[in-house]
């Protein structure tokens, strides 16, 4: 199941940038809660397997002062919890 089918995600409206991409808004389509995703986009191709193990180690964090990721797509797409 591609992001798309869970995610609506409102790439017009931009809630930051930063050095690894871009935070949009984004809904998931059937608990209707908003969420942030956030788009990678300039990761160096020697590290993105690194990073790509790093994000998945994120998933299983669960800390009131660490925003939580609740889902990360191969096409560099992370879900994460709007505070």
């Amino acid at each position: 199941m591609s992001y798309k089918d869970k995610y609506a995600i409102d790439f017009d409206n931009v809630l930051g940038n930063g050095s690894f991409g871009t935070v949009h808004l984004a809904t998931h389509k059937e608990s209707g809660s908003q969420m942030a995703a956030k788009r990678i986009i300039s990761v160096v191709e020697e590290e993105a397997e690194n990073v790509a193990k790093d994000l998945k180690k994120l998933l299983d964090l669960d800390h009131p002062n660490i925003t939580r990721v609740f889902d990360i797509e191969q096409a560099c797409k992370i879900c994460l919890d709007v505070p």
